[in-house]
Parts: C-alpha cells; structure tokens; sequence
C-alpha cells in the first residue's frame, strides 16, 4: 500500500517520464498484490492507475538539438591553426546565421573547439566571429523552447488523490477519527499542490531569464560590433574571410 510521503510526493514533483515509469510500476504491482500481509487499498490502486495514466498521457516534448551540445563537437581534436582549406570554407558559409545548415553549424562550432586562444588567437577569434552569432541564435531558440515548456499547463492531479491520501493518514494514525483524516489529508494535499505549483513557477521563471541572457548577449554583441565588420568593404558587399586567408599566408610565408 502506499503511504502519505510517497503520495504527495508524486503529486509535489514537475511530471517527467521518469515519474510516470515509477508510477505505473508502482500501479502494476499494487494491482497484483496478492502476497501483501494488509490488504491494499482500493483507492490506493485507483489513485496509482489514474495518475500513471495521467503522466503517460501527459506529451512530452521534444528536447532542442543545440549544434555546439553536438557529440562531434565534444569529439573534436585540437588544431594548431586554420588550413587554407579552413578558411575557404569559411569564407562559403552564408553570414545570415539562420541560413547555416545544422551541419555547417556543427562543424563550425567543432572548428571552434578544436582552436586554442593561446596557440592560434588570430584563428581562433576568426572562427569566434563566424560561430558566435550562429550560438547565440540557437541559444536564443533552445531557451524559447525551454520557456515553452516551461508555459506549458501541468496535467491535472486525479480526483482519486484525497480518498488516497485519506486512507493512508487513516493507517498511519488510527487515533484519528475519519472526519480527521480527511481534514489531515486535505491539509497534505493543498501543501503538495501548492509545492507542485512553485515548482512549475520557478521553472518558468529560471526559462525567463535564460530567455533574457540570450537576448542580452545578442544585443550586447551587436553594441559593441567594430566598424570593419559593419561597413562594407569597398569593392565588396560584406567582409570576407578572404581577408583573413592573406593574412594567414603571410603569417605562413615568414614562417622558417
């Protein structure tokens, strides 16, 4: 049978699918016990079933692949500086960052891990350039999703709670008379309703400010954008990472 912590408990906690696992096995076995030396309560088997049922139901979504949280980013080794090659490619890459492809934007974000501030800075701040506003938008777009979810209604908690909670303060404290126990039993239930609503509140509120950290960090990268990289360069529509391929060969040219 359940007891009156592991009740509240459930109905306290953000829904995951973690919970709505341990909640249906729970279920199953409380509507197989046979061997139990009390007999389970059948509003503890009903409470069980409707809130795994409830959880299960409950749609998860989805989580945001973020390009720089990409497996091959992490696997990337580390590069003593751009190759010619490097910095065609670069060169190739749209400069709107939405117009990047997931791939493009995983490799970019790789190349940036791969570079050293200490051994390549010129390199490094070349590909922070091209990578930063790339990050900065999926960042922006993995906190709305986050914020999404966060906004999102939390499931309704079964009719099937209280006489639940009733029945196990009922067996916790038999002292008390069944007026009691419900009295007990509703007290417990508003505190985990009300625990399970802060909860959903600080969720949303810590997605907020996600939210306002990733606009902020846009903003303050475009205050403080050089003129170079905002006025057009004579002769050329935008500045081009070709710039960078002279400045690479000369560096390579005095090199013994």
């Amino acid at each position: 049978m359940l007891n009156s912590q592991t009740i509240t408990q459930w109905i306290a906690v953000p829904p995951t699918p973690t919970l709505a696992g341990q909640v249906a096995f729970v279920a199953r076995g409380l509507r197989n016990d046979r061997h139990s030396s009390r007999p389970v309560p059948q509003s503890h088997v009903q409470f069980a079933a409707d809130l795994a049922k409830t959880l299960t139901d409950t749609p998860q979504a989805a989580k945001y692949v973020h390009p720089g949280e990409d497996p091959a980013v992490g696997a990337a080794r580390p590069v003593t500086g751009l190759s010619p090659a490097d910095l065609a490619w670069l060169d190739r890459l749209p400069r709107d960052p939405a117009e990047m492809t997931y791939d493009d934007a995983v490799a970019v974000a790789a190349m940036h891990a791969s570079l050293s501030s200490m051994t390549s800075p010129s390199d490094k701040r070349l590909v922070e350039s091209v990578y930063r506003p790339v990050a900065e938008l999926h960042d922006a777009a993995q906190a709305g999703t986050v914020l999404a979810q966060a906004s999102a209604p939390l499931p309704p908690v079964p009719s099937s709670a209280l006489p639940a909670l009733t029945d196990a303060v009922a067996a916790e404290a038999p002292a008390l008379t069944p007026e009691e126990s419900v009295a007990r039993a509703s007290r417990l239930l508003g505190d985990a309703l009300a625990a399970r609503q802060a909860a959903r509140d600080a969720k949303l509120a810590q997605a907020e400010a996600v939210v306002s950290q990733a606009q902020a960090a846009t903003a303050a990268r475009l205050a403080v954008r050089r003129p170079l990289v905002t006025a057009p360069v004579p002769g050329r529509q935008r500045p081009s990472v070709a710039d960078g391929a002279a400045i690479y060969k000369q560096r390579s040219a005095k090199r013994p």
